[in-house]
């Protein structure tokens, strides 16, 4: 095991979540997400599309 020792919510961090599959993605591989499609997160991971800014999201900012 890996043990990955970085801030979150910074650059690296970010990064870091990019390259591979995470728990939030679970949902979305299992076809139960309503938000965000198995192709649109391969887009994502891959570079073809960016992925939308939530941070500016009233919701997302409160947690």
């Amino acid at each position: 095991m890996k043990i990955v020792n970085l801030s979150q919510r910074e650059e690296d961090w970010l990064d870091w979540r990019r390259q591979g599959v995470t728990a939030t993605d679970a949902a979305i591989l299992l076809n139960r997400s309503p938000y965000k499609t198995r192709w649109r997160l391969w887009a994502e991971k891959t570079g073809y599309a960016r992925e939308v800014d939530l941070s500016l999201n009233p919701l997302v900012r409160r947690g």
